[in-house]
């Protein structure tokens, strides 16, 4: 009971400042002191939180609301206490990628040494080499760290997450010859599914190179409907072709399994903006018997809905999320998205939607992250 009148107290506390500040029209200088403050009261609350993960999780959450030294030394301290290899080594992963963003270069090359698995390593580095070039720092650096990661990515163990990274590099590298390498190691997954997974990333990729033929080509190598639909979605989109559009929507919408049915129209409604098929993507998954597949479908459509700025519609989906865990990330997808578009109330809102301490720091630090950006392209 103390932790959720705590959180309305910090909920109608907030709502005053925000008045505040629009009622006296302050300065940019002013809205950072305020990130920081909502990043002050994410931390306290994440010293309370028993469970290491958990712990672990809001402290990595944090970091990329107000990223400063101190924050990454606490959590990559609670990081590596964290026994499950996976979740550590993925929290690396995403602290690594912030402190890049953040200019940290060299911290974020230190962390990523520390990860031992490849995938993860791969795909870290890979995204710092997707930033922009931003001082003498990252114009030495990168050309090391671009070798690097194509060396781990080769050296990648599972072919689908080789064939992932081989792609994603190709594509953000702009590196053709990538490809064929990338389309070797998918024809080398031996399951149909995964291989499948693989084709259609490989076929996004080059559509959004502008490879439309090859794409196309890819793409008829995929035998699962829900994979295909996906990458004839990207293609559709990438191209501008109505025709592969209709295909993809045709496919999508004869999966007969809810969950892959659902999925699709989410890939089909993100690639194409489309507010209908969104809605489309939720009705179907609200067909889906099983309930951890059900949340989590429901999650990521809401939180697609809130990226495309469609807001009000991504609310009523994160209304019908029951589990904590799936709706505290769509939570704090909503308050990022309300908050650019300058619905501080609505952002704020978000706080009472869960009594989980781990949620509300997501959402704090969520509000406290979109400050720092401008979106003109938001719908409400």
């Amino acid at each position: 009971m103390c932790k959720i009148n705590y959180v309305f107290i910090i909920f109608f506390a907030l709502v005053f400042h925000f008045q505040s500040l629009a009622a006296e029209n302050l300065t940019h200088d002013i809205d950072r002191r305020f990130a920081i403050s909502l990043t002050s009261e994410a931390r306290e609350m994440a010293r309370e939180i028993d469970d290491s993960t958990e712990r672990a999780m809001a402290l990595t959450t944090i970091t990329t609301a107000h990223a400063n030294l101190n924050d990454f030394y606490v959590a990559l301290k609670s990081i590596y206490d964290i026994r499950n290899t996976h979740v550590r080594e993925e929290l690396l992963r995403d602290i690594a990628i912030t402190q890049a963003e953040a200019g940290f270069m060299l911290e974020a090359l230190t962390t990523i040494r520390t990860i031992e698995s490849s995938w993860p390593k791969a795909s870290a580095l890979i995204a710092i080499a997707e930033q922009p070039q931003n001082g003498d720092q990252w114009t030495f650096l990168r050309p090391d760290l671009i070798t690097e990661a194509l060396e781990v990515a080769r050296q990648i163990a599972s072919p689908l997450h080789r064939s992932q990274a081989l792609s994603k590099f190709a594509l953000t590298q702009d590196n053709t010859h990538l490809f064929e390498e990338a389309l070797d190691a998918a024809r080398g997954i031996e399951t149909e599914g995964d291989r499948s997974i693989a084709f259609a990333a490989i076929a996004s990729a080059q559509a959004k190179a502008g490879l439309f033929h090859e794409a196309l080509n890819t793409a008829d190598d995929i035998v699962d409907a829900l994979w295909r639909a996906q990458a004839l979605g990207d293609i559709a989109a990438s191209r501008s072709d109505p025709s592969v559009f209709i295909e993809a929507l045709q496919l999508a919408r004869g999966i007969e399994t809810a969950t892959s049915r659902s999925l699709a129209l989410q890939f089909i409604a993100s690639a194409h903006n489309d507010r209908e098929l969104f809605i489309e993507a939720r009705d179907a998954a609200l067909d889906i018997a099983f309930e951890t597949s059900r949340e989590m479908a429901l999650s990521d459509i809401a939180t697609a809905q809130a990226n495309a700025g469609f807001l009000a519609d991504a609310r009523q989906t994160a209304s019908q999320i029951e589990t904590e865990f799936y709706l505290g990330w769509a939570l704090g997808d909503l308050a990022f998205a309300h908050s650019q578009a300058e619905l501080h109330s609505e952002a704020l809102r978000m706080i009472q939607q869960s009594s989980k301490p781990l949620n509300q720091i997501i959402v704090l630090s969520a509000i406290a992250r979109s400050i720092n950006y401008n979106d003109d392209n938001i719908e409400y």
